[in-house]
């Protein structure tokens, strides 16, 4: 009678598991489905106020760990913000710009979770926008927490073959005050976009 008892509670267990993973797996393709409306944004990067992904990359830092290891994997969310106008709109003030992200970092290879972080960043500002070859590129200065921030190279592209999308990258610059230890453009995706 326990045996029988005991399958009957296995049972219930491993029914309430599937209809919780059911449920999520659900939520996640409504959601999904859901998300593709937003890839209907700017049909150019000419036209675009404001924009919001994420973050995900495998970079490498110039300095190792006492374990030496230095590849680590990134995953985080950014936001752009245009202030309600075109980024590449002709203008000589670029206060208005408002860029800023934030990411984990995990270690890549046999000690994954070993040295798990984070680091932020705001305060940014922007000193030029500009487009070329369906590339839109702003140049400016941010703060990052850690050995992280200074000069910027954000870069949002549009690709015109395959799917609609765009895809995102942002470049610290290695050479500057803060000597920045990502030695590789972070990349990732757009998920929202505005015109």
């Amino acid at each position: 009678m326990s045996m029988l008892r005991s399958g009957r509670v296995k049972f219930s267990i491993i029914t309430v598991v599937a209809v919780l993973i059911l449920g999520i797996v659900g939520a996640g393709l409504i959601q999904a489905n859901h998300t593709n409306e937003l890839y209907d944004g700017p049909v150019s990067v000419d036209n675009l106020t404001s924009a919001r992904g994420v973050v995900f990359d495998a970079v490498e830092t110039k300095e190792a760990l006492p374990t030496g290891a230095r590849n680590w994997i990134i995953s985080g969310e950014w936001t752009l913000d245009c202030g309600g106008l075109k980024c590449t709109d002709d203008r000589k003030d670029f206060s208005n710009i408002h860029f800023d992200t934030a990411f984990a970092m995990f270690l890549d290879g046999k000690d994954k979770g070993d040295h798990s972080h984070g680091h932020t960043f705001a305060n940014f500002e922007a000193e030029s926008a500009s487009v070329a070859d369906d590339t839109l590129t702003i140049v400016g200065t941010i703060e990052g927490s850690g050995p992280l921030g200074g000069h910027v190279i954000i870069t949002l592209k549009r690709h015109s073959s395959g799917p609609k999308h765009f895809t995102f990258s942002f470049n610290l610059d290695e050479h500057n005050e803060v000597s920045n230890i990502i030695m590789d453009p972070i990349g990732g995706v757009v998920i929202e976009s505005t015109d």
